[in-house]
């Protein structure tokens, strides 16, 4: 019985899978072409560019998760087509908590050192040039419930620290005391701002670490400005919204009647968010676009560049 029945279900499965091959639906739309020949034509266009304007510029803002997602920094000195950018960070690190507290009181704590890291994600550029990152106090409140464009800037005054470096270092692995961290650039601080945030004890009721308004006043966050050397040709990105993004002080304290040895982390993220500004700075003197930029007349050629950068107005005449 069943070696009837194979032939015949063979031929149905044969008839079943029997692929069609044309097919005259939609014949009448169809173009009469056999999809190798294909058809070309020209235009005749007008081109002007312009430099985009405040009111379309992007605002850096938060999503709806909290994320502000990831930050440039650095200075491209040598597009020729584009002249040069300058990226800079203006940011809030907080305590993780408030109020906050060491393990200690301020006059048993011994400082180490103090550290600034921010998670490197891309270069884009010469990763073999030289940047030079300044490190300033900002002056003013950054708003972290503002969305700031991308040309804003911060006011900032006492000059904190300097990192020269290529960006080609990012990526390499740096041996601390116990562990090993891959992709950050760390830069550290004077010790006399470690020794100053060391210095506060949570049980005055003045105290910066004993709520977040105090903190604030105290403390306004950290202006990253990068020199603006020839020999630096590269923009870097930095998360923002990971935790290797920090402030960081390593210090020692009285256990036992020893020294021992730990740290405490100032975030971005976390039960008060930070503010932050991304300030994106072009300058287009000398490129080849400066000379078709808001021109009079027409162009012949179309010159696009991310914000804060150009766009153009094609126009068909006929």
């Amino acid at each position: 019985m069943l070696k009837g029945l194979l032939p015949l279900i063979i031929l149905l499965f044969s008839i079943g899978c029997t692929k069609v091959k044309n097919t005259d639906i939609g014949a009448d739309l169809l173009p009469a072409i056999d999809n190798v020949n294909t058809f070309d034509t020209s235009l005749s266009v007008t081109v002007e560019n312009f430099f985009t304007p405040d009111s379309l510029l992007p605002v850096m803002t938060r999503t709806y998760t909290g994320s502000i997602g990831e930050f440039v920094l650095g200075h491209l000195a040598n597009d020729p087509m584009f002249g040069s950018t300058t990226a800079s960070i203006f940011y809030e690190l907080k305590p993780t908590e408030y109020p906050f507290s060491y393990q200690n009181t301020p006059d048993s704590l011994y400082l180490d050192s103090v550290v600034l890291s921010l998670k490197w994600k891309y270069t884009f550029g010469d990763t073999l040039g030289t940047q030079k990152i300044d490190v300033f106090k900002v002056t003013q409140y950054l708003r972290p419930d503002t969305a700031y464009p991308i040309t804003a800037t911060a006011t900032y005054g006492e000059w904190m620290a300097s990192k020269t470096f290529s960006p080609s270092i990012l990526d390499d692995s740096i041996q601390l005391a116990k562990y090993k961290v891959t992709n950050q650039l760390r830069i550290p601080l004077d010790n006399s701002f470690g020794r100053k945030l060391l210095s506060f004890d949570t049980a005055s009721a003045t105290s910066p670490l004993k709520n977040d308004s105090l903190f604030r006043d105290f403390f306004k966050g950290f202006a990253l400005v990068p020199q603006q050397l020839n020999s630096s040709n590269a923009l870097m990105t930095f998360d923002m919204d990971d935790t290797t993004t920090n402030l960081r002080l390593y210090y020692q304290y009285i256990k036992n009647g020893k020294r021992d040895t730990t740290y405490k982390t100032f975030t971005f993220n976390n039960l008060k968010y930070g503010g932050a500004i991304n300030q994106i700075a072009r300058k287009y003197n000398g490129s080849e676009a400066s000379t078709y930029i808001n021109k009079k007349g027409k162009d012949s050629l179309v010159y696009i560049q991310t914000a804060p950068g150009t766009y153009a107005n094609i126009r068909i005449p006929s």
